[in-house]
């Protein structure tokens, strides 16, 4: 899919470097093992056998695990660096990037 941007891919990491440089911001991390997501999902799922209602939220947790652990990266694609993209967020903000339907969390962008 024609969905990556132009350059070389950027791990996280990197990605969040940039974020934190354009916004003037120091830059805070937290490492988390992966099997932290193991043991929510194995914990939401043991609450969905009682509460249905907690197999999507099991569900959402085995996705972000998924994003977490496999490799994103798509051809090269566009002229526009993620950098770049970044950088006119910062000064411009968002206007124009709307979700719609595709909006996580119910943030609509309005």
């Amino acid at each position: 899919l024609p969905v990556g941007g132009a350059g070389k891919p950027l791990t996280p990491l990197e990605q969040s470097k940039i974020l934190f440089e354009l916004f003037g911001l120091e830059p805070k991390y937290i490492r988390v093992p992966v099997a932290v997501f193991d043991a929510i999902i194995g914990l939401l799922d043991g609450i969905a056998f009682l509460f249905p209602s907690f197999k999507d939220k099991a569900e959402f947790a085995r996705i972000g695990r998924y994003y977490a652990t496999e490799d994103m990266v798509g051809p090269s694609y566009g002229t526009t660096t993620l950098r770049e993209f970044f950088k006119d967020v910062a000064e411009n903000g968002l206007q124009g990037q709307e979700l719609g339907d595709q909006a996580v969390f119910n943030i609509k962008g309005e």
